[in-house]
């Protein structure tokens, strides 16, 4: 058992950012609606916000000026989000995680911990957050939100040959035992051979490592089926990227997708049957375009086209999928063939800047 270390590291503050009545109502409104949590450019800034599909409606969460916030992760539950927040001050640049509640009365806990990326276990206590300092140096770290403390699964200072270095999005087996990862050994780019990433899953208690993945290419963000027995992730083989599925012990690995294009940031739909991920340069599309696939037949449908390069997000019901269109708005299509899109923000949710990560409140 790997022990428990930081407290005094890891707990910097307890916050009372409490939430205005605005962020209150909309976080109850996903009860008639779907609400999407996203960062948005606002001038210098860019800002965790909220939005709700059933009356349109945008509130920031958080508007902190020269800081940039970075929506990771929404818990099991839905009441509480992960947000990654770095200050930009004149004598230093201060880098945290927040655990902010999106019901009436809860204040926010602020961590010294950051991320690049993070997610939730099953039963909403714990967070894994992947921190990337840099190309050569990373950490898989796992928080105790209720206690603060937290303890670091893969990365070691200083690194030696063989240290694991993760990227991208971390996941968990649908009993909170493994936390998912790609991650790449250190020392490759020394040997003078290829760097690549691979996808591993790692033990909670630390005692074991074990690699999914074992061929060419770099394979990253896995994301586990709802009833965690297969598991999708990315594959980059040089000029291509393919969303690629395999059982949750590593065996059975197929693609979904063709092999010369760019398929990237797949999402589960609810019951597990499909899967929803945007292309560009294959299937008759020439830009961006959202697709869904039936895993078994491995059955590609076309969704829409002209998307902007962010996640989708499915409905709670598995019907349809919200995406982002390149003209700054959010839309919903149906998940069937022939579908049109309509579109559900009143204006446009972030003008010419990017949005990130939108996801179901709810789920």
């Amino acid at each position: 058992m790997i022990p428990l270390v930081g407290r005094f590291a890891i707990l910097f503050a307890i916050t009372a950012l409490l939430l205005s009545s605005a962020a209150v109502a909309l976080g109850v409104a996903a009860d008639r609606g779907e609400t999407l949590a996203y960062s948005h450019i606002d001038g210098a800034s860019l800002n965790a916000a909220l939005f709700d599909t059933a009356t349109a409606a945008h509130f920031d969460l958080l508007h902190t000026q020269n800081a940039l916030e970075n929506v990771l992760a929404w818990s099991p539950a839905g009441d509480q989000l992960a947000v990654a927040r770095r200050v930009y001050l004149p004598e230093a640049i201060l880098t945290h995680m927040l655990i902010m509640p999106v019901d009436r009365g809860g204040s926010s806990r602020t961590y010294v911990l950051g991320g690049t990326y993070a997610a939730f276990s099953p039963d909403g206590r714990m967070l894994a957050a992947v921190r990337t300092q840099s190309a050569r140096e990373g950490s898989l770290i796992v928080l105790d939100t209720l206690t603060g403390d937290y303890q670091v699964l893969l990365g070691s200072t200083p690194l030696r040959n063989g240290s694991l270095i993760p990227s991208g999005r971390p996941s968990w087996s649908s009993d909170g035992a493994w936390v998912y990862v790609g991650a790449r050994e250190y020392g490759d780019e020394r040997a003078n051979v290829d760097i690549q990433y691979q996808v591993y899953r790692v033990e909670m208690s630390g005692a074991s490592t074990e690699r999914l993945t074992d061929y060419a290419g770099n394979n990253y963000s896995p994301l586990p089926s709802p009833d965690g027995t297969r598991m999708l992730f990315q594959s980059q083989q040089r000029r291509a990227l393919a969303v690629m599925m395999m059982n949750s012990d590593g065996t059975g690995v197929r693609s979904l997708t063709a092999g010369d294009g760019f398929c990237e940031l797949p999402a589960w739909s609810p019951d597990g049957t499909r899967a929803v991920f945007i292309c560009e340069g294959v299937y008759g599309q020439g830009g961006k375009a959202l697709f869904m696939v039936w895993v078994d037949s491995r059955e590609i449908e076309f969704l829409a086209a002209d998307v902007r390069l962010i996640p989708p997000a499915w409905t709670r019901d598995g019907a349809s999928v919200i995406y982002a269109g390149n003209n700054g708005w959010w839309y919903q299509v149906r998940a069937a063939r022939g579908s049109s899109p309509e579109r559900i923000s009143a204006g446009q949710v972030y003008g010419g800047g990017e949005t990130y990560l939108p996801m179901i409140v709810r789920p």
